[in-house]
C-alpha cells in the first residue's frame, strides 16, 4: 500500500522556509562573486527633460540669470540638477571650454560630497563668481524656461566656494541640512543578466563642507562656518533648514543683489 503525502500547515511552512534560505544564500552568493561600490547617486545622467515641453537639457549649457520683475540680466553657465561625478565632470569639461563664462549659476537640489568638492576646488583655482536666479533662460536649447531658484544640501558648499556670490531677484531658496554619505552597490545575480542594487547612507558631521569653506579663505569665513554649524543640527531625513532673508544677511550668503 503506498503512503500518501498529505500536506498540513506545518511542512508547508517547512518547505516555505526552506525555499526562502535557498533564494537568500543564492542572492549573497551571486553579490560576493560580482559586485562593486560605486560611489554616486542613483541617477548618474547628465541630462534633464522639461515634462510640459518635453525639451531635454544639458545639465550644464550657456543661458541668462533671470528675476521675474526685471527680466533676465546676464549671461552665465548654468548648471541644473542633481551633483555627482558624471555631471560635475561634464561641468568642469564644459567650463574649460568655455573660458569667456565667468559666473557659474546653480539650481540643484544637491547631490554627492565629494563631487560637491571637486567642483568647489575648480571654482577656488578659476576663481569663479557663483548665482542663484529665480529663474533660467537656456540660450542653447531654445531659449527653454527653466525654474530652479534653490540651491540645496551639497550645492552650498560649491556657491560658498566664490568670492562673489550674485541673488537675481529676492525669490531664491537657499537650504541646507547635515551631511550623509551614499554608495550603490551592483552585482550581477549569478548567471543571468539581472542586478542587486543595494543602498546605504551614513550621516557625516559638515567638516568636509567646513574644510571647502576655510580654503577659501574669504573675509565671510566666519558667517559660513556659523552656517554650515547651523545645518549640521539639521537631520538628513528631516525637512531642510531654508534662510529667510534675515539669515541671508547674517550668514553672509551673497555678496551682489541684481
Amino acid at each position: 500500500m503506498k503512503k500518501k503525502f498529505v500536506i498540513s500547515p506545518f511542512n508547508t511552512g517547512m518547505i516555505a522556509g526552506v525555499f526562502t534560505t535557498v533564494i537568500v544564500v543564492l542572492v549573497l552568493l551571486g553579490a560576493s562573486l560580482n559586485s562593486s561600490r560605486v560611489n554616486t547617486y542613483e541617477d548618474a545622467k547628465t541630462s534633464l527633460e522639461n515634462p510640459l515641453t518635453q525639451t531635454k537639457y544639458s545639465q550644464i549649457s550657456t543661458g541668462k540669470a533671470c528675476q521675474i520683475n526685471e527680466g533676465c540680466k546676464f549671461d552665465a553657465a548654468i548648471f541644473i540638477g542633481g551633483i555627482n561625478e558624471n555631471s560635475v565632470d561634464l561641468a568642469i569639461k564644459y567650463l574649460d571650454e568655455n573660458p569667456k563664462l565667468t559666473t557659474v549659476c546653480l539650481g540643484s537640489w544637491g547631490g554627492e560630497i565629494q563631487a560637491a568638492t571637486k567642483l568647489s576646488a575648480f571654482i577656488i583655482e578659476r576663481g569663479l563668481s557663483t548665482c542663484m536666479a529665480e529663474y533660467f533662460q537656456l540660450t542653447e536649447f531654445k531659449n527653454e524656461i527653466v525654474y530652479a531658484n534653490y540651491c540645496s544640501s551639497s550645492c552650498n558648499q560649491i556657491f560658498l566656494a566664490s568670492k562673489k556670490r550674485i541673488s537675481v531677484g529676492s525669490n531664491v531658496r537657499f537650504k541646507g541640512h547635515s551631511y550623509s554619505k551614499g554608495a550603490t552597490h551592483r552585482s550581477k545575480f549569478l548567471w543571468t543578466d539581472w542586478e542587486l542594487v543595494l543602498k546605504r547612507k551614513k550621516i557625516v558631521s559638515n567638516e568636509e563642507f567646513k574644510k571647502a569653506i576655510k580654503s577659501l579663505g574669504s573675509v565671510e569665513q566666519s558667517e559660513h562656518i556659523a552656517y554650515a554649524e547651523l545645518v549640521a543640527g539639521v537631520s538628513h531625513f528631516d525637512e531642510m533648514k531654508v534662510l529667510n532673508s534675515e539669515e541671508l544677511k547674517t550668514y553672509k550668503i551673497f555678496t551682489d543683489y541684481q
